[in-house]
């Protein structure tokens, strides 16, 4: 059953007014209350408290301790999971991500002030009153994207952060602020500091949003895209294509124009041969186009993807032909071949795999290129052909 965004909301409001009657602070937080004040839907909740999270895990029935040390644990509500994080100061960020000290004796003011941006930090109320505390309300409505207080102290503190500018940038249009954006262009080279695996879940939600590829640009007039792995020359023809795409096709493009992207980003196994595939297709049809072999080797849909990478590569479309070849093929798969491996055994000299599987290649390109048909009586007679030649053409004596 689909939860809707009313459903959600209730129970969100159930939890703050469960915290406040226990005599505890609690407010929607972050990208909820932004993304509620610019009319966009979301049901993903997050909720500050000045409840410790032992405290919270006290007052609901099923609560998951998610990041405890940093004040953060999910309670989860009849089946929907929500975030809630203590109140806190940090100190200290040797490794440009995480802070090395949390203190959780803050006062709502304080700990907005530790966020990144004026407009993640607006909270609301369950009567859904606001509060801004650092003029949030005025940057959404000027779409600016600044960060709370000194930008250099922020993404000091949390490289990730901006890249996560570029991300918002990508989501909602957003300009950002002249001193964030200097700020960026100056620490950009800290973005190697944090984990891979953040900087590629950050870049799949930047492919995945609507004004990507402005967000990229501006990406590159920061120098930024120059400190992401691998990914400059990947980046710049993104951002130079009026494509739309999503983010298994940008990775593509990553892996076809710095191959090294590949063992880098930490794509899953099937990810890693789709990569693969696209590789090897990109270099095959670069020259002749797509053809039969390729979509019965690889299939429509893959060859669609790879044909939206080769576009954004500066090939021409090949939709069209990928499309009118697969659906003039003769047969899908070996087994769908009318004469099979037994009849050549039966019916040729020839026993051992290797000869076999000659015999059975030859005749798959033979129908699929519909230079015979999928008939048992042609298949037989090719194969008999085969038997007199394969000793020349496969090297057996």
């Amino acid at each position: 059953m689909v939860m809707t965004m009313k459903t959600t909301l209730e129970k969100g409001k159930h939890i703050i007014r469960t915290l406040t009657r226990h005599g505890h602070e609690a407010y929607f937080v972050g990208g909820f209350v932004r993304d509620r004040c610019l009319g966009i839907d979301t049901d993903d909740i997050d909720i500050t408290t000045n409840a410790t999270p032992d405290r919270v895990a006290d007052l609901f029935d099923k609560v998951v301790l998610t990041g405890e040390k940093y004040g953060t644990v999910t309670i989860v509500l009849e089946g929907t999971p929500f975030e809630v994080t203590t109140y806190r100061t940090e100190a200290g960020y040797a490794d440009k991500r995480r802070p090395d000290q949390v203190r959780f004796d803050a006062t709502l003011e304080e700990d907005l002030a530790r966020r990144d941006f004026t407009v993640n930090q607006l909270v609301m109320d369950a009567d859904e009153t606001l509060h801004d505390y650092h003029g949030g309300l005025a940057d959404l409505k000027a779409k600016r994207l600044r960060t709370i207080g000194d930008p250099y102290e922020r993404f000091g503190e949390d490289a990730l952060r901006m890249l996560r500018a570029f991300r918002f940038v990508a989501k909602l249009d957003f300009t950002i602020e002249t001193n964030t954006f200097e700020a960026i262009r100056s620490l950009a080279q800290n973005i190697t500091h944090v984990a891979i695996e953040r900087v590629r879940d950050e870049l799949i939600k930047l492919f995945a949003a609507p004004h990507k590829h402005r967000a990229l640009k501006r990406m590159q007039d920061a120098g930024f895209d120059a400190h992401l792995p691998h990914a400059q020359a990947g980046i710049a023809k993104l951002a130079a294509t009026e494509l739309d795409y999503d983010a298994e096709v940008a990775f593509a493009t990553f892996v076809l124009e710095t191959p090294d992207a590949m063992d880098t980003y930490k794509f899953s196994k099937r990810q890693q041969k789709l990569f693969r595939a696209t590789f090897n297709l990109h270099q095959q049809t670069r020259e002749t186009g797509f053809r039969p072999d390729h979509l019965f080797q690889f299939g429509k849909a893959t060859c669609l993807f790879v044909n939206t990478v080769n576009r954004i590569l500066g090939m021409p479309d090949a939709a069209a032909d990928i499309e009118r070849i697969d659906a003039a093929l003769p047969i899908r798969a070996v087994c769908d071949l009318v004469f099979k491996g037994d009849d050549i055994v039966r019916e040729t000299p020839f026993t051992r795999r290797r000869d076999i599987g000659f015999i059975i290649d030859h005749l798959v390109l033979e129908v699929i290129n519909q230079r015979l048909p999928n008939k048992r009586d042609a298949l037989r007679k090719e194969a008999a052909r085969m038997a007199r030649t394969i000793p020349k053409e496969n090297g057996h004596e």
